[in-house]
């Protein structure tokens, strides 16, 4: 055995994992649902992964962290109950979006009153420079009070989103640029892996790695993505 081989032998074998939480959460899908115990138990690690994944970085044995996140392919059979389970292991990440949606919606609204107003008082102290300017006054004091202003433009409202489950890579990159926490859940892993994950493939694995990435954007404020941790399920 070579120093970065991984004792796979060593592991606890299926149904005797000695994590009580988790295995007791498993077997209780099992025995409710009469699911396959494989189904219950990887979807309960992407969960698990999900919430712990912020939490802690993986130690690589030639060197160097990563992120803790996961990827998770299964493959189930029609009538598994492959939602079902699903629903059993990751509803705790989705409420809190649901719960939150509205008063997120709410600081939408205001913030886009507050941008009016904002725009509004620019307006007219550029007025006043321009007519200070015109009569040959000093506009020291205008100048200043535009700098200032320009510090106190409102900031828009972010919207904490920990589960996706149909998403663009533009729009991905802008929900973990608010949240850098996120698990994407796909029923159709076929679509995701060919219209998301392998047509931005250099991206996903920035993503993975713990790469900054760079946004560039012509109309609105550009960002860098750092620190994000992403699983996919």
């Amino acid at each position: 055995m070579s120093e970065y081989d991984f004792p796979f032998e060593k592991l606890p074998p299926l149904g005797f994992f000695p994590l009580p939480i988790f295995q007791g959460a498993v077997n209780e899908v099992v025995r409710a649902h009469k699911v396959p115990p494989k189904l219950a138990h990887y979807c309960a690690v992407a969960a698990a992964c999900a919430l712990a994944q912020m939490h802690v970085d993986v130690q690589r044995p030639a060197g160097g962290k990563v992120p803790a996140s996961l990827y998770v392919l299964l493959q189930g059979k029609s009538g598994q109950r492959k939602t079902k389970v699903d629903e059993c292991f990751f509803d705790a990440l989705r409420n809190p979006t649901k719960i939150n949606r509205k008063q997120y919606e709410e600081d939408v609204e205001a913030y886009r009153v507050r941008v009016k107003i904002w725009k509004r008082k620019e307006k007219v102290l550029m007025d006043s420079l321009g007519k200070a300017y015109e009569s040959g006054s000093n506009t020291d004091a205008i100048e200043i009070e535009i700098v200032e202003h320009g510090k106190s433009k409102p900031e828009e409202p972010k919207e904490i989103k920990l589960v996706f489950n149909d998403v663009t890579i533009a729009s991905l990159k802008n929900k973990l640029e608010q949240s850098p926490n996120a698990t994407l859940l796909a029923s159709d892993g076929k679509k995701v892996l060919k219209d998301l994950l392998l047509q931005n493939d250099a991206e996903m694995n920035q993503l993975w790695s713990g790469e900054p990435i760079d946004v560039s954007r012509k109309t609105t404020t550009s960002y860098t993505l750092d620190h994000v941790r992403f699983s996919f399920s």
